[in-house]
């Protein structure tokens, strides 16, 4: 059973509390089980002193048993902090911003002030007039140099940006969060011959020498992901429930 606390624990230690949503689950069962809250969710949006918490009753059919060993709802001393991190309990909401407004409020000027600023922009011009060509010439020489450091590095093997969006590919249907991850990818050629610190295959080395004598044979090597960082997912299985999983690859 999971309880709303209305009124936290008084002197005699009691308390006020009601129920939000009950489930009946079997004794071997190990898998993850989602209640309801949204009416809790909805007082606390409305007033977050109104949120004492929630409170996680267990009752068994059998008075005599135990349950301490069938139910983890805090982290265990010995449990480490990745692992913990798929167990611990996950409240998951829906929210909408609303339209979002582009309207700014205006602000008037008195005419003394806006008077001061207009000799203030006069006196400025002549030097800005100067210091607006210095920074053209500026600008100009920096895009020169950055279009010709582009275009000798143009083809040089590096990562570059991708998104995956889970909705453009079909899967928001059932993977709640998040709603897409980067996933980049290596595209490009390797410099040749290949330096120490990439610490190429000698598959790689050898097609990098064939294609130094003969670049119509094989095409130049490209550089591969060699670490991954996980990425967890909250998705829903064939059977409706709500899964969260850390996937390494």
């Amino acid at each position: 059973e999971v309880h709303e606390i209305m009124q936290p624990r008084s002197a005699d230690g009691s308390s006020i509390s009601r129920v939000l949503d009950t489930r009946v689950v079997p004794r071997g069962n190990s898998t993850w089980h989602s209640f309801d809250i949204r009416p809790a969710v909805l007082r606390w949006k409305r007033s977050g002193k109104n949120n004492h918490g929630l409170e996680i009753r267990l009752v068994t059919k059998t008075p005599t048993l135990s349950i301490d060993n069938h139910v983890r709802l805090r982290r265990s001393i010995h449990l480490p902090e990745k692992e913990w991190a798929l167990q611990r309990p996950l409240l998951v909401t829906y929210t909408n911003d609303g339209p979002s407004s582009s309207s700014r409020p205006t602000t008037s000027s008195p005419p003394q002030s806006r008077k001061l600023t207009r000799l203030k922009r006069q006196k400025r011009q002549t030097s800005d007039e100067d210091s607006k060509n210095k920074r053209r010439n500026r600008r100009k020489n920096k895009t020169k140099k950055r279009k010709r450091k582009k275009k000798g590095n143009k083809n040089i093997c590096q990562r570059h940006a991708l998104y995956v969006n889970f909705k453009d590919v079909g899967w928001d249907d059932w993977i709640v969060a998040p709603t897409g991850y980067s996933a980049y990818y290596c595209h490009g050629d390797c410099m040749a011959p290949l330096p120490h610190f990439t610490k190429a295959s000698h598959h790689a080395m050898l097609q990098a020498r064939v294609y130094k004598v003969d670049p119509s044979a094989v095409p130049m090597v490209c550089c591969i992901p060699t670490t991954m960082q996980a990425v967890i997912m909250l998705y829903s299985d064939e059977k409706g429930r709500t899964i969260l999983k850390s996937y390494q690859d």
